[in-house]
Protein backbone atom coordinates (compact mmCIF):
# COMPACT_ATOMS: atom_id res chain seq x y z
CA UNK A 1 0.00 0.00 0.00
CA UNK A 2 1.47 3.32 -0.75
CA UNK A 3 2.30 5.77 2.07
CA UNK A 4 -0.29 8.09 1.67
CA UNK A 5 -3.09 5.28 2.16
CA UNK A 6 -1.09 3.93 5.19
CA UNK A 7 -1.40 7.77 6.63
CA UNK A 8 -5.63 7.47 5.37
CA UNK A 9 -5.37 4.19 7.60
CA UNK A 10 -4.48 5.67 10.68
CA UNK A 11 -5.47 8.94 10.88
CA UNK A 12 -9.49 6.96 10.21
CA UNK A 13 -8.08 4.80 13.57
CA UNK A 14 -6.91 7.64 15.26
CA UNK A 15 -10.73 9.16 14.55
CA UNK A 16 -12.07 5.78 15.50
CA UNK A 17 -10.46 5.93 18.74
CA UNK A 18 -11.68 9.11 19.27
CA UNK A 19 -15.04 8.86 19.05
CA UNK A 20 -15.01 5.32 21.31
CA UNK A 21 -14.05 7.19 23.73
CA UNK A 22 -15.97 10.05 23.07
CA UNK A 23 -18.69 7.98 23.66
CA UNK A 24 -17.46 6.26 26.78
CA UNK A 25 -17.19 9.77 28.71
CA UNK A 26 -21.22 10.33 27.97
CA UNK A 27 -21.93 6.79 29.05
CA UNK A 28 -20.31 7.54 32.06
CA UNK A 29 -22.00 11.15 32.47
CA UNK A 30 -25.53 10.13 31.88
CA UNK A 31 -24.60 7.18 34.69
CA UNK A 32 -24.15 4.11 32.54
CA UNK A 33 -20.89 1.61 32.68
CA UNK A 34 -19.26 0.30 29.33
CA UNK A 35 -21.05 -2.47 29.74
CA UNK A 36 -24.37 -1.18 30.22
CA UNK A 37 -24.65 -0.93 33.95
CA UNK A 38 -26.49 1.53 35.68
CA UNK A 39 -23.88 3.57 38.12
CA UNK A 40 -26.07 4.79 41.21
CA UNK A 41 -25.91 6.51 44.22
CA UNK A 42 -26.41 2.87 46.28
CA UNK A 43 -29.92 4.12 47.12
CA UNK A 44 -32.69 1.76 45.93
CA UNK A 45 -35.10 3.87 44.05
CA UNK A 46 -38.47 3.16 42.57
CA UNK A 47 -39.72 3.88 38.70
CA UNK A 48 -39.94 7.15 39.49
CA UNK A 49 -37.03 8.29 41.01
CA UNK A 50 -38.08 8.31 44.50
CA UNK A 51 -36.01 6.67 47.05
CA UNK A 52 -37.68 3.32 48.30
CA UNK A 53 -37.93 3.00 51.98
CA UNK A 54 -40.07 -0.17 52.13
CA UNK A 55 -39.55 -0.53 56.17
CA UNK A 56 -40.76 3.30 56.68
CA UNK A 57 -43.82 2.82 55.52
CA UNK A 58 -47.17 2.73 58.60
CA UNK A 59 -48.55 -0.36 58.96
CA UNK A 60 -45.72 -2.50 58.03
CA UNK A 61 -44.37 -5.15 61.02
CA UNK A 62 -41.44 -6.06 61.12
Amino acid sequence: MSEQGDYVQAVSAYYRYLNLMREQLDLEAIGKGATGETIGDGVPRDLSGHPYEPLSWPNIAC
